[in-house]
């Protein structure tokens, strides 16, 4: 008598929670790498040179929004090329070419996409994920980017699965005290959709609401392979 063998279907792959870590510490940014974390930030504050010069660019272009394909060898380069009196703000863009130095360089690639932008509204206002394998993002001036933990997050009710209701009564989230903010100067890396294990590490976040009007200087960059 022939015995058949019946094979129970496979299990689905369990997906660890995603945490965050933070650290005042630069060398906590490789750390984007490990599968426990989707968004890492390196906890930082701006001199008083950096901030001047911060103010006056705001004051010199409210409505700046620079988008350049860059690499470390020509950041410095593209940025003065870009602005009159680019003298004024060699502080500030010493800083914006060492985060791409140090990004290009966590990523292993040449080119990186920047922008620079100086908003006065929320870009993004709802909730998402990015698609992108992970971006780097820093408020130089303004409200930082929120944030909720995956553990806090219903990614069911992202896009069209909000079925029209907005962030606070689609059920994304369950209480006001789960969103995170960024702050002025934090340089943070967060996973997208196209990291390696895609969805189940997307971080989800949002521009802060801008109530008040205050502008913010906006620097994000993303990996080109």
């Amino acid at each position: 008598m022939q015995v058949t063998q019946s094979h129970a279907p496979d299990a689905p792959p369990v997906h660890q929670p995603k945490t965050a870590r933070e650290s005042s510490n630069v060398d906590v940014l490789p750390s984007i790498y490990q599968p426990a974390h989707n968004i890492v930030i390196w906890k930082r504050a701006l001199d008083s040179t950096i901030r001047r010069q911060i103010q006056t660019l705001i004051q010199a272009q409210p409505n700046l929004a620079l988008t350049s394909t860059v690499s470390a060898k020509s950041v410095l380069h593209t940025l003065q090329s870009n602005f009159d009196n680019h003298q004024d703000y060699q502080a500030l863009f010493s800083d914006i070419s060492t985060l791409v130095d140090m990004f290009s360089c966590l990523l292993d690639c040449e080119h990186v996409g920047l922008r620079l932008k100086v908003l006065s509204q929320a870009m993004c206002p709802r909730f998402h994920v990015d698609r992108v394998p992970v971006r780097l993002v820093t408020t130089y001036q303004g409200p930082g980017s929120q944030w909720l933990a995956h553990a806090d997050a219903d990614y069911s009710k992202l896009g069209s699965g909000n079925q029209g209701l907005s962030d606070e009564k689609s059920g994304l989230y369950r209480h006001a005290e789960h969103i995170h903010q960024l702050q002025a100067g934090d340089v943070a890396l967060l996973k997208g959709q196209l990291w390696s294990d895609g969805e189940h590490s997307a971080l989800v976040h949002r521009s802060p609401p801008q109530h008040d009007q205050q502008p913010r200087l906006l620097l994000t960059l993303d990996g080109i392979f």
